[in-house]
């Protein structure tokens, strides 16, 4: 089947005429992802109806059942619809295979991976496959990287080593996955809470973002 994208239509060669006739709304499958602790894979289809570009997220194991449904959904006009559903079909398979390929995880933390304990952040660390390296954080979060590490090291250097209060700050910034560590192996009962309590102007939102600063930007 020959089919090409004309302002965001897929038309298809008539076999006869060799005339380009509509078939529907330009859609495709933007990536494939396999979920790093489940293993199971899902495909993020996108779509450009009339209302304008989206995309939606479908088990990859249910795509040949769910795309036309889905398309739908999304307000993709098909042309001849019953007659042409199995082109579109096609399409979306070939564009299947064709999608760039890529690891995710939904959760941070302190996670078991092939048998390893990794911590989950944007990209997990203490994982040794390098590929499984290069997993990506997805959620509603959008946790990602700001800056680069030796910027960051550069500014604890000058700015909070030796001062003693920044220090136990940042020392409380990074025991949240250690407190969790202590929490699954029933060493304490709670999650400890700290406040800080001081007068306006005195740094207690530059600890705070110092805190923030540890993980990355939001």
């Amino acid at each position: 089947m020959s089919y090409r994208v004309q302002n965001h239509i897929i038309e298809i060669s008539d076999p006869n005429t060799g005339q380009w006739l509509p078939l529907c709304e330009e859609f495709g499958v933007k990536e494939v992802r396999a979920n790093l602790l489940t293993g199971k894979h899902e495909v993020v289809l996108e779509a450009w109806p009339s209302t304008g570009v989206c995309e939606t997220v479908l088990p990859r194991s249910a795509l040949k059942r769910d795309v036309i449904p889905s398309l739908l959904d999304m307000g993709v006009t098909l042309y001849d619809e019953d007659e042409n559903i199995p082109q579109v079909l096609e399409i979306a398979l070939t564009s299947d295979q064709q999608a760039p390929r890529m690891l995710f995880h939904e959760k941070l933390g302190f996670h078991e991976v092939d048998r390893k304990i990794g911590f989950l952040l944007h990209h997990p660390v203490g994982l040794t496959d390098p590929k499984k390296q290069q997993s990506v954080y997805i959620d509603s979060e959008a946790l990602e990287p700001l800056g680069t590490l030796d910027d960051w090291l550069d500014m604890v250097n000058s700015e909070v080593i030796g001062h003693a209060n920044m220090e136990v700050i940042l020392a409380l910034g990074l025991s949240g996955p250690v407190s969790h560590i202590l929490k699954e192996a029933k060493k304490i009962s709670d999650n400890p809470i700290f406040s800080l309590i001081n007068e306006s102007s005195r740094g207690k939102t530059v600890s705070l973002k110092l805190v923030a600063s540890i993980w990355g930007a939001s």
